[in-house]
């Protein structure tokens, strides 16, 4: 149970590191970072809402407010699946694969794993 609990409090802390370094330089969270992410790497930047969550671990509700705010900002839209009239999809803008680049650099360059509280 220790190194679980460890596990855990280590993970939290990079999570928090990641998050404020994305919402610092970028304006956006590590969850919808993440979202943006999965976006780019499916075939014409669109997939299900239902597969989605599955790919980002987030309930279907937390989703939908993770995608309410990247439609706001206008990095994703939601549209009716073209296979499927009763699906939605999201669909990452020109804009959230801009934004995507600039926060990969910060990312994949950030502090976390350099911090000594990691």
């Amino acid at each position: 149970m220790d190194a679980w609990r460890s596990f855990l409090r280590a993970h939290d802390t990079v999570m928090r590191v990641l998050d404020g370094e994305l919402r610092e330089a970028h304006d956006i969270t590590i969850s919808e970072f993440d979202v943006l992410v999965q976006l780019s790497r499916v075939e014409r930047g669109r997939m299900r809402m239902r597969d989605l969550a599955r790919a980002t671990l987030f309930s279907p509700s937390g989703l939908t407010r993770v995608c309410e705010r990247l439609e706001r900002l206008g990095f994703v839209e939601r549209q009716p699946s073209a296979d499927d009239l009763r699906g939605t999809e999201a669909v990452i803008t020109r804009d959230g694969a801009a934004r995507l680049r600039r926060a990969s650099e910060t990312h994949v360059g950030g502090s976390a794993h350099r911090s000594p509280t990691c």
